[in-house]
């Protein structure tokens, strides 16, 4: 386990994008303000992590390996694997999140397809054929960047849930509401993208409402450096946790 996370958060050292000049996307950076790994011990449980994004708490925990009982690479929540294991994401808002009035499961549904979407390419499923990995996820406070907390903290709790992954991933979001008020567009709009910083690639993207292709690209390299800041931070935790032990 030392080997492999070592090695792999060692790939991260002197990375670099190529930067834009950040006054061409007016949304400030959301980074992490705390996160831990190691937090429950509960049975079943390999691996969990806390983290505060933005204005988003969350906790994830990862159970499993499970037997899978399906012969098809697909379950009943659409999620899939092209060959080998299966990885599933669920998450929940805490029950004083909740209210009558909203369509909180709806929600709670698309960000479990989209965290799942988000981590699943990172995950090498192939190394674990016929086995059936689960994160479930709660938040516990909520902003417009859940999704991005989402996919850092369950980044994380696979991480320290020993699972072999090609890297980290780290996600960040941009929407309308944080661009001063001078620049704020007409139109509202949440978009989240998520990176593999090694391979320097995005590998999901989420947007929700009407922006426009150049704003578009821009927030997207935006988000694309930032990550690179965020990543370090994560890859601190999961270093101090192995020196600690």
């Amino acid at each position: 386990r030392r080997h492999w996370i070592g090695t792999m958060l060692n790939n991260c050292e002197n990375l670099t994008w190529a930067t834009i000049d950040e006054k061409e996307c007016s949304s400030p950076k959301k980074g992490i303000n705390s996160c831990s790994v190691g937090l429950l011990s509960s049975i079943g449980v390999i691996g969990s992590a806390f983290m505060e994004f933005g204005d988003s708490q969350v906790i994830c925990a990862v159970c499993g390996p499970k037997l899978s009982s399906i012969s098809a690479n697909t379950t009943s929540t659409g999620q899939f694997s092209a060959d080998g294991g299966i990885l599933e994401c669920d998450v929940k808002f805490a029950p004083f999140m909740r209210s009558e009035a909203s369509d909180d499961l709806l929600v709670e549904k698309s960000l479990s397809r989209a965290m799942g979407d988000a981590l699943r390419p990172s995950v090498r499923l192939s190394l674990y054929p016929k086995s059936v990995f689960s994160i479930s996820c709660i938040v516990l406070k909520s902003s417009d960047s859940d999704l991005a907390a989402l996919v850092n903290c369950g980044s994380l709790a696979l991480c320290d849930a020993s699972l072999e992954v090609l890297d980290i991933v780290t996600a960040n979001s941009i929407s309308s509401s944080d661009q001063p008020r001078n620049n704020a567009s007409s139109e509202e709009f949440v978009a989240t993208f998520s990176c593999m910083v090694s391979t320097g690639l995005v590998c999901h993207s989420d947007v929700k409402g009407r922006m426009g292709a150049f704003q578009l690209l821009n927030c997207a390299e935006f988000c694309k450096n930032s990550c690179v800041q965020i990543r370090e931070k994560m890859a601190t935790t999961l270093r101090n946790k192995l020196i600690a032990k």
